[in-house]
């Protein structure tokens, strides 16, 4: 048995600004937390979830967050406060953990067990599932059967294709009805006017465990729209999310089954993919033919990996390359293509190449500082034009000395004619470069 702690004076409650308040009746549970309120109608009255506050208009809401574990018991109420009040700035008190778990355990308390307990593996369609049952009782034992026999996945498909979220009372009852009554492509079909609606149910049954998010869903629905992609799909033994996004975000001629295995075994030949699609969008259909070939011809996947990277380059470089924004000095040497990017990332032991898009998208510019403390530099444009330093790294991205960091801040303000007066203080990170093994 856990012991509670003693109700002493709660220190951190004065430092926080959470200001909160729980009601429980026969009808409601009201949470109030800053201003805003969750009312949370009783099962045994009218069972649903309405926001409020000062500035708000009192409206009905289907919470999207998980109110219960796996196994249907509720979920620890801090889990998901920032979720459910849209505001990160909350510091948790002891009183408060203890108030909310019993409001909440008393709550959910009346909605009935096996109903808290089927719609427990649902995730964030708990809730949406538990409103479906409490206007159409029979859809609980349908519910049941479904999760256990396909993992709910065509249920929770289709209330993301019906936009049930935001569906009225009414829709959403009416929904229950036809889950359990129409041809199911059929109503996919209906529900999304896709031709593929037949290979999307029986996608459904294959994807296995856990529930995914409906994000996941809306996606592989916009997939099968094209048939290649359809195809690839529906012969994949296990659709995973990085599979299904390579599907959406590569165009048909870069796809095979071979190659969509290796990207998705291997994130860094992913990324390189993604912005060989990109490159292919501004050159002549006959590159995109020769990529393709290339690609296509598979091999061994060192190998594979291999023409990968080298066609990114490749393409990079035909797209030009943005001139150096910094005056020339000899201890600041610009990483004018993506090869020398490239070969930076080798020597600094980081990951530069992946951020070759940025330069060429004009977002950044990289150099090396050839200084006593070798570095890699990030330098992006100011809204005037100008170019400051943003970020520095020395070898593995070890952090520099603040003495080097703030002289090179120095020596690029004046290379650019923007030196201040006054000490200078090291800018916040916009990225961190992250470590790479050096072959």
């Amino acid at each position: 048995m856990e012991q509670l702690e003693l109700e002493l004076a709660d220190q951190t409650r004065a430092l926080s600004r959470l200001d909160w308040a729980y009601q429980f009746s026969s009808k409601s549970l009201v949470e109030r937390v800053d201003g805003q309120r969750l009312i949370y109608g009783h099962w045994d009255h009218l069972f649903g979830c309405w926001r409020a506050g000062q500035k708000l208009k009192t409206a009905e809401i289907i919470p999207n967050w998980p109110m219960f574990t796996a196994s249907g018991t509720w979920a620890d109420p801090r889990d998901h406060l920032q979720a459910r009040f849209k505001y990160r700035g909350f510091a948790y008190t002891s009183k408060w953990a203890r108030q909310a778990n019993a409001a909440f355990a008393a709550y959910f308390s009346s909605i009935p067990r096996p109903y808290r307990s089927i719609v427990g593996p649902l995730g964030g369609f708990q809730w949406l599932a538990l409103d479906l049952i409490w206007q159409n009782k029979n859809f609980a034992r349908f519910l049941e059967k479904e999760i256990h026999q396909n993992g709910g996945h065509f249920v929770c498909a289709a209330l993301v294709y019906a936009n049930a979220f935001k569906a009225h009372r009414a829709a959403r009852a009416q929904l229950s009805v036809d889950l359990q009554t129409r041809n199911r492509a059929q109503l996919i079909k209906s529900l999304t006017g896709h031709d593929q609606a037949r290979s999307l149910v029986k996608i459904f049954s294959k994807l296995g465990k856990p529930i995914q998010n409906a994000k996941f869903y809306a996606t592989l629905a916009e997939v099968m729209k094209c048939p290649i992609k359809a195809k690839l799909a529906a012969h994949s033994q296990n659709i995973t999310w990085p599979k299904l996004s390579l599907l959406r975000d590569l165009p048909t001629s870069l796809l095979s089954p071979s190659l969509l295995n290796l990207l998705v075994a291997d994130l860094n030949s992913a990324n390189q993919a993604r912005r060989i699609s990109s490159y292919l969008k501004e050159l002549p259909s006959q590159v995109e033919q020769a990529v393709s070939q290339s690609l296509k011809a598979g091999g061994r996947p060192d190998k594979l990996k291999g023409r990968i990277a080298k066609w990114e380059i490749k393409l990079a470089q035909s797209l030009g390359f943005p001139e150096p924004p910094l005056p020339a000095h000899k201890l600041l040497v610009p990483l004018s293509n993506p090869d020398q990017m490239y070969r930076e990332g080798q020597t600094m032991g980081n990951c530069l190449f992946d951020l070759v898009e940025d330069a060429l998208e004009g977002e950044a510019y990289f150099y090396h500082w050839a200084g006593s403390e070798p570095a890699t530099v990030m330098v992006c444009p100011n809204s005037d034009g100008t170019w400051q330093l943003v970020e520095a790294f020395g070898f593995k991205n070890q952090s520099l000395t603040q003495k080097t960091f703030r002289y090179l801040e120095n020596f690029i303000e004046h290379l650019t004619g923007q030196a201040r007066d006054g000490p200078i203080g090291r800018p916040p990170g916009l990225f961190e470069l992250e470590a790479a093994q050096i072959s």
